[in-house]
């Protein structure tokens, strides 16, 4: 992991179905980020999704669904490259 990464709980975590309550009074549900085996993440990245086995997530790439394993994400949110 580079520096400056951040874990987050997990996306679309914050219940929002009542528009007339603030969404801080609403709950959510907390879920665990799973980051399988021999995967690269470089710095300033943010991940709130599961991350599969071999895969490289590239510098300053945000995280928001889950990433198959052996691929490459890269962006803001993470668009998907297959590994050759």
């Amino acid at each position: 992991t580079g520096e400056g990464c951040t874990f987050l709980s997990g996306s679309k975590n914050h219940h929002t179905q009542n528009r007339d309550v603030p969404m801080a009074l609403q709950g959510g549900q907390i879920k665990r980020i799973r980051i399988e085996d021999d995967v690269w993440i470089g710095v300033q990245c943010v991940i709130a999704d599961n991350i599969g086995t071999g895969s490289i997530i590239a510098i300053g790439t945000v995280v928001t669904s889950p990433i198959p394993e052996f691929t490459l994400a890269i962006g803001n949110p993470a668009r998907l490259l297959p590994r050759s």
